[in-house]
C-alpha cells in the first residue's frame, strides 16, 4: 500500500512548489523589467550625437581638401547603379555578396526552414544595412560609396577590389556557418574601423511571444566568460565602452555573431519592436569601432542555428548563446546539469533512437532512475513521520500553547528515534536542480524544432490540441493536450500521495492547495514547448509508479519501526546542526522567560 505523508514533507512540498511557479511566472513575464524611458532617449540622443560628429568631421575633412560632396576621391559615378550579387555557398548555406559596397545580400540556411515551410533567412537586402567606414590617413571612407570589381570568385571565395585601392576578400569554410570578411586597407598607420550593421530579423517560428523573449542582442565583454545580453521584454538602447570579443544577433533558434580580429572598443547596441507588429521578431542596431593592428581589418560571422555541439567545437565561448539555466544569479549554476547530464545523454541517445518523443520518455527514465535514492529517502521519512504521529500528537496536547517547548520536545523526539524532521523536502529540494535544467534545457534545443511526435507537429514549440475561437486570458486560443494531461497527473498524483492522509482542518486546506497548484500551472504550461509538457506528464506518471513500487515492494513500517526502536536503545552522539538547533531553542525559551518575568535576575 502506498504510504503517507507528514505535515512537514506536504509544508516541504508547499514550498518547492512555490518556488517552481516563482521560477517558471519569472521566465514567462519575460524576466526582466522594462527600461526607463530616460535612459533610453538618453541613448538616442548619443548615438545622434555620434553620427552628427561623423558627418561634420567628413565635411570638414573634405572642406580641408578642396573636395566636394558630389566629386569626392572616395565617391564613384556608379552609385546609383545596383550592383552585381555574387554567390558563396557550401552544404550549409548560401549567401549573395554585392559589388556594391562589398556588402553581404542575404544570408539562407539551406537546412532549416521558418514555420511557413521557407529556407530559414537572417539577412535580407531589404531589411539588413551593413557597412564599413574607415578612417585613414588619406580621409575617410565608407564602404556604401564604393563600387567594387571582382578580382577572383570561386564557390567559396570572392575577392574584390575598389579603385581607392581598398580590396576584400570572403571566404566561406567548407561544411561550415563560418564566413570570414578580411579588409585589405590602403598602406598608412592609425586606421579605425567603423561597423554599422542593422536588421530586421525574420519571424522563423510559430509561437512569436516566445521566439520575442529568447532574441536579443548578446555579447561578450573581453577577458570576460559570462556572456551579457540587452533586455528581452522591451526596447533598449546601450552605449558601451568597454571591449567587446564579439556581438551577437540572436533569435530563439538563429544567430548572426560578428567575432573581430581585435576587439571592438566602443559600441552602440540598440533593439526595438513593436508588440503589436508580429511580421517580424525584432530590429538590432549595432555602431562599433575597430582598430587593426596593421593595414588588414579582419571579421568572421557565423551565420547559423544555436546548437549546443556545433558553436562549442568553434570556441570563443559561443556555446553561452544557447540559453541552458535562466540568467539570474540563483539559477545560473544550474546550468551544470545541462552541460554535464542532460545534454551527454540526449546527444548519446540520438545516435540510436531517431524518433525524439521516445528520446525524450528514455531520458526521463534516466533521471527517474539516477534519483531514485533520492525519492527513497523522502518515501521512508514519510513512513517514518507516520509512525511517529501518535507520539507528535501526544506534545502537541502537552504543549500545544508553548510552542517553544514544543519545538524542543519534538526535536527530542526526532533525535530519539533517529529521525530527521527534513527527510521528506531535503531530497525533493535536492531534484529541483535537474527540474529547472530541463525547463531551460527543452526551449534551446534545435534538435527539437519541426520534429513530430503523436499530436505534436513541432516539439519545440506547444502542442495546438484545439483551437479555440476565441483567447482565453494568461491561457491562450488553443488547448495543449500535453500541458493538460501534466496538470491532470500532477492532480493525481497529489491524490495519491495523500489518500491516507488523516482528517483534519488544516491538512484538508494543504490538501486543496496541492490540487490548486497544478491547475495554475495549466495556465502557464498551456504555451510551453510540446517537448517540455510531455516530460513533465512522464514525470508525473514515472514518478506515481515509481512511489508505488517503493512503497509495496521495498519499503515496509514493520522494518522501519523496527529500525526506529533499535536507534531509540542505541546510545548517539548528539550532531552539530542538531546542537545547534537546540543551543537556539534553549535561547529562545530563555528569551521568553525573560521577557515573562521583566524584574527577575
Amino acid at each position: 500500500m502506498f504510504k503517507n505523508f507528514d505535515k512537514n514533507t506536504i509544508i516541504g512540498a508547499l514550498l518547492i512548489m512555490t518556488m517552481v511557479m516563482f521560477y517558471f511566472n519569472y521566465s514567462k513575464n519575460q524576466m526582466e523589467k522594462k527600461v526607463e524611458s530616460e535612459k533610453l532617449q538618453k541613448a538616442l540622443r548619443a548615438k545622434d550625437i555620434v553620427s552628427q560628429a561623423k558627418v561634420s568631421k567628413v565635411n570638414a575633412l573634405e572642406s580641408a581638401n578642396g573636395i566636394k560632396n558630389d566629386s569626392s576621391q572616395f565617391a564613384t559615378a556608379s552609385l546609383s547603379i545596383p550592383g552585381q550579387d555574387l554567390i558563396l555557398s557550401n552544404e550549409l548555406i548560401s549567401l549573395k555578396v554585392n559589388t556594391k559596397g562589398a556588402k553581404i545580400h542575404s544570408a539562407q540556411l539551406k537546412k532549416h526552414t521558418s514555420y511557413e515551410e521557407k529556407l530559414v533567412e537572417l539577412l535580407s537586402d531589404k531589411k539588413t544595412d551593413f557597412d564599413f567606414t574607415f578612417s585613414l590617413p588619406q580621409g575617410i571612407m565608407n564602404s556604401k560609396t564604393i563600387a567594387f570589381q571582382v578580382i577572383n570568385q570561386s564557390k567559396e571565395s570572392i575577392e574584390l577590389s575598389s579603385s581607392q585601392g581598398l580590396r576584400v576578400i570572403y571566404t566561406l569554410a567548407p561544411n561550415s556557418y563560418k564566413l570570414s570578411q578580411k579588409w585589405i586597407l590602403p598602406s598608412g598607420k592609425e586606421n579605425k574601423v567603423s561597423v554599422n550593421f542593422s536588421t530586421q530579423m525574420n519571424r522563423q517560428e510559430v509561437n512569436l511571444s516566445r521566439e520575442r523573449q529568447l532574441s536579443t542582442l548578446k555579447y561578450m565583454p573581453q577577458n570576460d566568460d559570462v556572456l551579457k545580453s540587452l533586455s528581452t521584454s522591451s526596447n533598449e538602447t546601450l552605449d558601451m565602452t568597454a571591449p567587446l570579443q564579439w556581438i551577437s544577433f540572436g533569435q530563439q533558434f538563429f544567430h548572426t555573431t560578428i567575432i573581430p580580429s581585435q576587439p571592438f572598443q566602443k559600441s552602440i547596441l540598440d533593439v526595438k519592436f513593436q508588440e503589436t507588429d508580429e511580421s517580424y521578431v525584432k530590429n538590432y542596431t549595432v555602431k562599433s569601432e575597430m582598430i587593426p593592428t596593421s593595414d588588414t581589418a579582419a571579421f568572421d560571422y557565423f551565420i547559423g542555428p544555436i546548437d549546443y555541439k556545433l558553436l562549442k567545437k568553434e570556441g570563443k565561448e559561443l556555446e553561452q548563446l544557447v540559453p541552458l539555466s535562466q540568467d539570474i544569479l540563483i539559477f545560473r549554476w544550474m546550468k551544470i546539469f545541462n552541460i554535464y547530464l542532460i545534454i551527454p545523454v540526449f546527444n548519446f541517445l540520438s545516435q540510436f533512437v531517431s524518433n525524439y518523443g521516445i528520446i525524450i520518455l528514455l531520458l526521463t527514465i534516466f533521471i527517474k532512475v539516477i534519483t531514485a535514492p533520492l525519492s527513497y529517502k523522502t518515501y521512508k521519512s514519510g513512513v517514518a513521520m507516520k509512525i511517529l504521529k501518535p507520539e507528535l500528537d501526544k506534545l502537541k496536547a502537552k504543549f500545544g500553547d508553548d510552542q517553544t517547548k514544543l519545538s524542543q520536545e519534538q526535536m527530542k523526539l526526532y533525535g530519539e528515534f533517529g529521525v530527521s524532521p527534513f527527510g521528506g523536502c531535503l531530497p525533493m529540494l535536492l531534484q529541483m536542480p535537474i527540474l529547472f535544467a530541463m525547463f531551460s534545457f527543452f526551449p534551446s534545443s534545435i534538435e527539437l524544432r519541426h520534429e513530430s511526435f503523436l499530436w505534436a507537429t513541432d516539439l519545440s514549440t506547444y502542442d495546438s490540441f484545439v483551437k479555440l475561437p476565441f483567447n482565453i486570458p494568461f491561457y491562450g486560443a488553443h488547448i495543449s493536450l500535453f500541458a493538460m494531461l501534466s496538470a491532470l497527473t500532477q492532480i493525481g498524483m497529489s491524490w495519491y500521495s495523500q489518500r491516507l492522509q488523516p482528517s483534519s482542518p488544516q491538512a484538508e486546506q494543504m490538501k486543496m492547495l496541492m490540487y490548486i497548484m497544478p491547475v495554475m500551472f495549466l495556465f502557464m504550461f498551456n504555451s510551453f514547448p510540446a517537448a517540455l509538457t510531455f516530460y513533465y506528464f512522464l514525470q508525473n506518471v514515472l514518478g506515481m509508479l515509481q512511489q508505488w513500487f517503493f512503497t509495496t515492494f521495498i519499503i515496509k513500517e514493520d522494518k522501519i519501526r523496527a529500525e526506529m526502536e533499535l536507534a531509540k536503545k542505541t546510545p548517539k552522539k548528539q550532531g552539530a546542526f542538531q546542537k545547534k538547533m537546540a543551543q537556539m531553542m534553549e535561547e529562545a525559551e530563555k528569551q521568553k522567560k525573560m521577557q515573562q518575568n521583566p524584574n527577575k535576575k
